[in-house]
């Protein structure tokens, strides 16, 4: 249930704050700590594999090394004069059965890699999925925790191919040492400068990750609003929306906009990548020639140095593997921190069941102020309510209704003022036994395409539903009709998209107060409950609501003048404050905002 109602008094998003710069030492350090991270989570989510890519990694990671030593025994035993013997049948048979069998080896080395990186992504959602589902309302009022989230799941599909790259890197680490003993058996100084090779993919990629780190949440904000604008065009109600005004084009085009800029951060990014790369690989080219030329000036005979040339080449090829091992590594390494916050934002609270029985509400002289602005919002609002009690706001829109329902929630902090439930102060609960005591309904209900069972469900922490109150809170919603006639009643699915039955916005309403019935909470909260249902079903709805009052507070917000004749007191807001307080009669008879506000639907 999210508290953060909109209205014409929140506050305007606030640009998120921009990643600090990290230097090269703890960008390197960053890389580490992912690549262990994602071997961990291979090794706890996948664990048969994750042994599998290790043992065929290190099988693989050692053949180069194994081909250069057998080669270069092969053509020693070939130079001897008595050479075509016995002594050139077991390097040259080993020879042969190492090429046969490094390709089978790294494929399947690279199935099993594949089969974790699946595996993790599908951990890495699920358990985002569920880290977004213990937010805070406070913290999803926030942008930059909207921003932290996109970041993370756009992140998601990099970290699983950490472990791959990990593994390869590793491999790559190796192969290069192989290599380097084997040439230093024939020439120390080639070795070396084959080991050398490494260092300057390591450190110039470490450079890189600076950058990543820098401009990543930058791309993510661009592409989550480049998202949204497309996800307004694909959805039904607002598509249908826009394709009647023919103004489809005009949302594409805010779409197309944000996801250039996004595809601009993107190429900037590569573009740091792909010049310090070529810095690196010059660097590398010159070590590799070093050796190559330190070989030639080590006067071997003919066919040890074509070995050991060989030997240098293959180095070179596991530094090229290990530059694109790095930059996969380079490049997760901001997403697996972006990925780890995400996870770390979620609430340790525990969970608190729902309370079903509230006495009294009291808000007493509540002023409320958004950060950055000039005046209060809300100033000096007296309110209360009993037990079985209907209570109703009105006003126009900005005059502060929902920025009094927020701070009764606890989404907003009031200046001054308190908020007591059975007298106690909601800034003394924890959110969740705050929120425990509500059941909320707000002008955007959501339209959750699920089965009508798990929709309805969505009111209730519960996990077992039991069938009787999902009845119930069908009935209380004026929805056992409209469930009933669906195929599969309550295990219908909802939502055309998926192929299920498509509602109205005032059976989507329906569903929504039925969530709202079904969490017996002590306190309802209904902001415009029947704004998207005719006239007769609204005056059924009202009847229902007035019939079950008895175990509960309702508060009502509404902008409709039949709807609050038989509220227990109606609450008049203006500019901020409460200007008036009464039955319906009791404010239609005297002058005032009331009066004026209603007057043209009396």
């Amino acid at each position: 249930m999210t508290a953060n109602l909109t209205d014409a008094e929140t506050a305007s998003d606030t640009e998120p704050t921009r990643e600090p710069t990290m230097t090269w030492q703890e960008a390197l350090a960053a890389t580490v700590a992912a690549s262990w991270s994602g071997l961990r989570d291979a090794a706890r989510h996948s664990p048969r594999w994750f042994l599998v890519a290790v043992a065929f990694g290190v099988i693989d990671a050692l053949l180069p090394a194994a081909q250069v030593w057998l080669l270069a025994r092969t053509v020693l035993a070939l130079g001897r004069e008595d050479g075509v013997g016995g002594e050139v049948v077991a390097p040259l048979t080993g020879l042969i059965l190492v090429l046969a069998v490094s390709d089978p080896i790294g494929q399947v080395a690279s199935s099993a890699a594949v089969r974790i990186r699946f595996q993790l992504e599908y951990h890495y959602t699920k358990d985002l999925a569920y880290a977004a589902g213990c937010l805070r309302a406070a913290q999803l009022a926030d942008p930059a925790t909207v921003v932290a989230l996109e970041a993370a799941r756009k992140g998601a599909s990099f970290l699983a191919w950490v472990p791959r790259d990990a593994l390869a890197a590793i491999g790559t680490l190796v192969t290069s040492v192989g290599l380097c003993v084997t040439v230093c058996s024939m020439n120390v100084l080639s070795g070396l400068f084959v080991m050398a090779a490494m260092v300057p993919t390591i450190v110039l990629h470490a450079y890189v990750a600076r950058h990543e780190t820098k401009h990543w949440p930058e791309y993510a904000r661009a592409t989550r609003y480049a998202d949204y604008a497309t996800e307004q065009l694909i959805q039904q109600r607002s598509g249908t929306e826009l394709a009647v005004a023919g103004t489809g084009e005009k949302v594409a085009g805010i779409a197309s906009a944000h996801a250039l800029r996004g595809l601009r951060v993107f190429e900037r990014i590569q573009n740091i990548e792909l010049r310090w790369q070529i810095i690196g690989a010059g660097f590398t080219g010159l070590l590799v020639a070093a050796a190559v030329l330190s070989m030639v000036a080590a006067d071997l005979p003919g066919g040890l140095t074509a070995a050991a040339v060989a030997g240098v080449l293959s180095g070179l090829a596991a530094v090229r593997s290990a530059s694109y091992s790095f930059g996969g590594l380079i490049s997760a390494s901001p997403h697996s921190r972006f990925y780890r916050d995400a996870l770390d934002l979620a609430s340790a609270e525990e969970s608190a069941d729902v309370v079903a029985s509230v006495d009294r509400l009291d808000v007493r002289d509540l002023t409320v102020t958004y950060p950055g602005a000039a005046k209060p919002v809300v100033v000096d609002a007296d309110l209360q309510a009993v037990r079985g009690e209907i209570i109703a706001l009105v006003g126009v829109n900005g005059a502060g209704k929902t920025t009094t329902i927020n701070a009764i929630l606890g989404a907003l902090a009031p200046d001054s003022g308190e908020v007591l439930i059975d007298g106690v102060d909601v800034l003394t609960m924890t959110e969740r036994q705050r929120l425990a005591h509500f059941g909320l309904l707000t002008q955007e209900f959501g339209r959750y395409e699920f089965t009508v069972r798990e929709t309805v469900g969505l009111g209730d922490p519960r996990l077992d539903i039991p069938e009787p109150d999902l009845d119930q809170a069908l009935r209380t919603a004026l929805a056992t009709d409209l469930v009933r006639d669906l195929p599969s009643q309550v295990d219908s699915q909802l939502g055309a998209q998926w192929e299920g039955v498509g509602l109205s916005g005032g059976q989507w309403q329906r569903l929504a107060l039925a969530r709202v019935a079904l969490r017996r909470a002590g306190i309802w909260i209904l902001d415009e409950p029947t704004s998207a249902i005719d006239a007769e079903a609204e005056r059924e709805v009202f009847a229902q609501l007035q019939a079950t009052r008895q175990d509960r507070i309702t508060i009502v917000v509404s902008h409709r003048a039949w709807t609050l004749r038989g509220m227990d007191r109606i609450y008049v807001f203006d500019a901020g404050r409460i200007v008036q307080c009464g039955t319906y009669d009791e404010l239609l008879a005297a002058p005032g905002r009331f009066a004026e506000i209603f007057a043209d639907q009396v």
